[in-house]
């Protein structure tokens, strides 16, 4: 058999890895590296195995993320060897992986190390729905439409593969659950909401993100949130470029009880017009994201003491009492009466009384 190359340029091109491919050849003094280069045509699960080995040999996954033709900093998924002493055991690589091509890399730890050995690669294609790859962007992004119903979807990310992007529709404000299961390393999920309308992910866009930035963990990942009407974007990524993994998720939305049904206008000359304030009054909304302010008129005959109560909040809300002054209809700076809010904490309860 011809040897195989020791660069990724020189690689042996074993095409597409369909069936279990089994390979025998020596490294050490004489040929520090041989490198073999295979192609994943669907998300799969692949595994190696290092066999026969008679000196400390290693073994690396690679991915070319620059598509440079060099081995770069990075850019191994996995590596394999014992660098500390002279063990000889079999080196196995099992790791999911997007569809791409790889690169493995089997060399010697030292110059002096020489062995021949075995080496076998299989992949293995995984179920998936859908079975054509979500986008990773937000103007890719999959399209699911409004979400009426719990939704599921089984895919990969990783190296090769480096974001999944699913955009969904609640049609009136809701209780907002995701769950990222079945992972494998260390994935995070994130959900934005383009509040420029550009279809690109910037800077303060996502409402929340979970992961483990700082170790390894895989466990589940939960969001729980409430969100207005609007449309929103889940974004799947791995935490590093070297984490892979398949991941189960699943979505739904189950709309608030409101009062009034029809939401609140967000300027003063759209707001909701209660008319005389004779009676107490009581409403339930939703502000947020997709819905920066809820804005009601109200009319007062004679003075009097005036309160309100924000009650129920879930997140840091704050409500101001506005009498427009020069009748323009903006909310000028200085038209506030007074404004309640807790702008460097969480507070959950806001409560007002003023003589109006």
């Amino acid at each position: 058999m011809v040897d195989p190359g020791n660069t990724n340029s020189t690689a042996l091109r074993i095409g597409n890895l369909s069936t279990l491919r089994t390979f025998t050849d020596i490294v050490g003094t004489n040929d520090l590296a041989d490198v073999y280069q295979f192609n994943v045509t669907r998300d799969s699960l692949f595994n190696l195995a290092l066999r026969g080995l008679r000196d400390d040999i290693a073994v690396s996954l690679v991915y070319d993320l620059d598509n440079d033709g060099v081995w770069d900093s990075g850019e191994d998924i996995v590596t394999v060897g014992d660098f500390d002493g002279d063990t000889v055991s079999d080196r196995l690589i099992n790791t999911e992986l997007s569809a791409g091509s790889y690169f493995v890399w089997v060399f010697p730890d030292r110059d002096d190390d020489n062995s021949s050995y075995n080496l076998s690669l299989s992949a293995r294609a995984l179920a998936q729905n859908p079975v054509a790859d979500p986008g990773n962007t937000l103007s890719t992004a999959l399209n699911i439409g409004n979400l009426s119903t719990l939704r599921t979807f089984t895919n990969l990310v990783g190296t090769a593969d480096q974001a999944d992007v699913y955009r969904f529709n609640v049609t009136r404000d809701s209780l907002f659950n995701l769950a990222l299961r079945g992972l494998r390393d260390d994935i995070a999920v994130s959900l934005v909401y383009d509040l420029d309308n550009d279809g690109v992910w910037d800077s303060g866009e996502d409402i929340l993100t979970v992961g483990d930035f700082d170790g390894d963990t895989v466990s589940d990942r939960l969001i729980n949130t409430e969100l207005a009407a609007g449309s929103y974007f889940v974004w799947v990524f791995p935490d590093r470029e070297q984490d892979n993994s398949s991941y189960n998720l699943s979505l739904s939305a189950r709309a608030l009880t409101q009062n009034p049904v029809v939401d609140p206008g967000e300027t003063l000359d759209r707001a909701l017009n209660i008319g005389n304030l004779s009676a107490p009054r009581i409403f339930t909304n939703l502000v947020g994201t997709a819905d920066q302010a809820d804005v009601y008129r109200f009319n007062i005959r004679r003075d009097g003491f005036f309160n309100l109560r924000l009650t129920n909040l879930k997140d840091d809300i704050a409500v101001s009492l506005i009498a427009d002054t020069n009748n323009n209809g903006v909310f000028d700076n200085g038209e506030a009466i007074v404004t309640l809010g807790d702008f460097d904490g969480d507070t959950v309860t806001i409560a007002l009384s003023t003589k109006h």
